[in-house]
């Protein structure tokens, strides 16, 4: 049997752990070592220099191949820097007839695993998602016949679910990855994440029932997972770990990063009250207290703890029972407690944990022991378990890699490479959903013309399986498109009726409205229109459908100077009867549209002057009214009777003239009296209220001017 070789590539240095499986499934620790790296070739998990890492990783690999033979296939795991996590199941049908085995456990797994791959495709921008690699899952939980278990192994049902929450990371970490380990002449055989390694390290089954937090503080990253009812729930990630210590004092004292850093692992060591010594980038040594170090050191603790802290209660919604913390950056002083205090637990409930107490290993070493031997431990614990392996595809020229998770499939191919299955197999045309008069209707859209795959220039199902090496080729299919329907397409056309307006001959070919506005026939219909038809119309919306302008002139005039605005009334007659613009037309119906004409000079003295002035007296007994002042009319200069109309824009005076003192003979003429041709023998007499009078008598009013013949 091969044996199991594990390498934790960190920020500060490479751990490399030889081991066997013996027959009780123990791993057996038969070699590890651990070397730095000589400069800053990863920053917070990430490489940044490739060649560099590659050499640290080949050097590792070639001291413990000289203790146990050659080395070519290596599990490592990732940073959970970038981190995306997605929750996904999924179901599988057994025969109840034999029990199932570990085989069909991991399949279903590996069928959740790529339904979360699929989801990441769906949820972000497909090109994005496809930057993404699967680095890892945990079992939250499984169902046998909607029964939950924790092992499917040795059950018996016929449908079979699991549920997962797998972990993404972005490509150029895990390509980094992979070429550092090429170039160190080995082949990445299993690839996790940190926190999934030391967490199944750690926190076995039979604890994750709690409610707890694992935290691996390393030297760049701090990765964070959680769990709760039985399983592993979420991952974490914060950017910041022991370097963000070691930054500190090299910006306090003004040194270079490793003296910085060996500045802070003295500090750790001394006694209280000590002195520590280092040398500056200017060269000159200085000496400094353990006590203004520690103060230093302390405000980044306490940074990092708010960071973890802040990232633990995002992912848990709430505060933990407890936090395990693991990694070379556990050792940190005061952690503990500035974490303590950041999320409100008792420091007891945070404690740092070591490989020394877990199980499933023999022949431990004490240089293993350490809480930063965890995440090593772990990776190689995950070896036996879980053998992912790359292959390379082409989809329409460009190359993917993709981790061989189980039978991957052309779907798979395609999601890696960003491709939008809707659009290869092309979408039918969304259809429109109408309503015409209270009832609903819908119309379908044209068809799509489905594309096709090509899987080594033969046509495939995306169900087809995949290999190394395989070339697919992408059509993409063409959409159908919504239908372009106007009225007349959903609606019968009523048969023409015609009127006539002032004379003229219109046709209506019925009234139809979309949306509560009038509208034709071939008017074009949208998506959730509603339509409403009425055989004939009314007749203002008759003079609104044909735009027949039937409102009113209006008019300008200036009265004694005075400005003044005139409108005129419309009015409407239907077949010679005055009627209002809502009364409804038949066919043959003759529709009139009249306006009042301007106001008369004399309409106008009326309202602004009143009347000429007028007394009233007794003439024979009778009554009799005698003018004594009269108006004077005056239109743009010319005098005229009140009979005459107004005109835009013209300009009417009028004037108030008084008459001379009224007198006996205005009397007669405003009576028409007419004296008789012959009195006879007879005189003519003229009384005054009784007394004799003459026809230049002056009178008033009420006056009683009588006048007759005597005998």
């Amino acid at each position: 049997m091969n044996p199991l070789f594990a390498l934790d590539i960190g920020t500060r240095s490479v751990v490399g752990i030889v081991g066997r499986l013996d027959d009780q499934q123990q791993i057996v620790v038969q070699s590890h070592y651990r070397l730095e790296h000589r400069k800053r070739a990863m920053l917070d998990g990430q490489i940044h220099d490739v060649p560099e890492v590659a050499r640290v990783l080949a050097a590792v690999r070639k001291k413990l191949s000289e203790a146990g033979g050659p080395l070519t296939e290596v599990a490592v795991a990732a940073a959970g820097r970038a981190l995306l996590t997605t929750r996904a199941d999924a179901e599988l049908h057994f025969s109840p007839a034999s029990p199932l085995s570990r085989q069909d456990e991991h399949a279903i797994e590996l069928l959740a695993v790529q339904a979360a791959q699929r989801q990441l495709a769906l949820s972000y921008d497909e090109r994005a998602a496809a930057q993404y690699y699967c680095v890892g899952y945990s079992v939250i939980s499984y169902h046998l016949d909607d029964y939950p278990l924790k092992s499917l192994v040795g059950q018996t049902g016929r449908h079979g679910r699991a549920e997962i929450v797998a972990t993404f990371l972005p490509r150029q970490v895990i390509d980094s990855l992979q070429v550092a380990v090429n170039e160190a002449g080995m082949e990445i055989a299993s690839l996790t994440l940190e926190p999934i390694a030391a967490i199944h390290l750690l926190v076995p089954d039979t604890m994750r029932h709690l409610n707890l937090v694992l935290v691996d503080v390393g030297a760049g990253t701090s990765d964070i997972a959680v769990t709760s009812d039985g399983a592993i729930v979420a991952y974490g990630m914060v950017p910041h770990a022991g370097d963000e210590i070691t930054e500190e004092l090299s910006q306090q004292y003004l040194l270079d990063f490793n003296e910085a850093e060996w500045l802070k692992i003295a500090y750790s060591r001394a006694a209280e009250g000590a002195e520590l010594t280092a040398r500056n980038v200017l060269g000159r040594e200085i000496l400094v207290a353990r006590s203004a170090v520690a103060a230093c050191v302390d405000r980044a603790v306490a940074r990092l703890a708010d960071e973890i802290g802040r990232e633990i209660i995002q992912l848990n919604g709430k505060l933990p029972q407890a936090v395990l913390l693991v990694g070379g950056g556990a050792m940190t002083p005061n952690l503990d407690k500035f974490l303590a205090g950041r999320l409100g637990l008792p420091t007891e409930r945070i404690a740092v944990r070591r490989p020394d107490t877990v199980g499933g290993f023999l022949n431990l070493p004490e240089e293993l022991s350490a809480s930063d031997a965890v995440t090593p431990l772990g990776i190689i614990a995950l070896a036996g378990r879980q053998r992912y392996q790359f292959i390379t595809v082409t989809v329409n020229g460009e190359r993917y890699r993709l981790f061989n998770l189980g039978r991957l499939t052309v779907a798979d191919g395609l999601l890696a490479a960003g491709s939008d299955l809707r659009r290869v197999f092309g979408q039918p045309g969304k259809g429109l959903t109408v309503t015409i008069n209270g009832q609903t209707r819908t119309v379908p859209g044209t068809l799509n013309q489905p594309g096709e795959v090509r899987k080594n220039g033969e046509v495939c199902a995306m169900e087809t399986g995949l290999d190394d090496g395989d070339v697919l080729t992408v059509v993409h299919g063409v959409d159908g498109s919504p239908p372009q329907l106007t009225v007349a397409d959903l609606l019968p056309v009523h048969a023409a009726v015609e009127i006539s307006v002032n004379g003229k001959e219109y046709r209506l070919d019925g009234m139809v409205s979309i949306n509560g506005r009038r509208a034709r026939y071939d008017t074009p219909v949208g998506d959730r229109d509603v339509i409403v038809t009425e055989n004939f119309g009314r007749i203002g919306e008759i003079l609104q459908y044909f735009t027949i302008d039937h409102t009113a002139p209006s008019c300008e005039f200036f009265v004694n100077g005075e400005r003044r605005q005139y409108q005129a009334r419309t009015e409407i007659r239907l077949n010679g009867q005055l009627c209002g613009p809502d009364q409804l037309v038949s066919p043959g119906d003759r529709v009139e549209i009249e306006f009042s004409g301007a106001p008369t000079v004399g309409e106008l003295v009326n309202e602004d002057c009143g009347d000429d002035q007028y007394i009233t007296l007794t003439f024979n007994g009778q009554r009799c009214d005698l003018a004594v002042a009269r108006n004077q009319l005056l239109l743009d200069g010319q005098e005229v009777e009140p009979h005459t109309r107004i005109y835009p824009r013209a300009e009417l005076v009028i004037n108030r003239q008084r008459l001379s003192q009224p007198i006996v003979s205005d009397v007669l003429l405003a009576a028409g009296y007419q004296p008789p041709l012959s009195v006879g023998r007879g005189k003519i007499f003229i009384t005054v209220n009784g007394r004799p009078a003459e026809f230049i008598t002056p009178v008033a009013a009420g006056d009683e001017i009588t006048i007759g013949v005597t005998e």
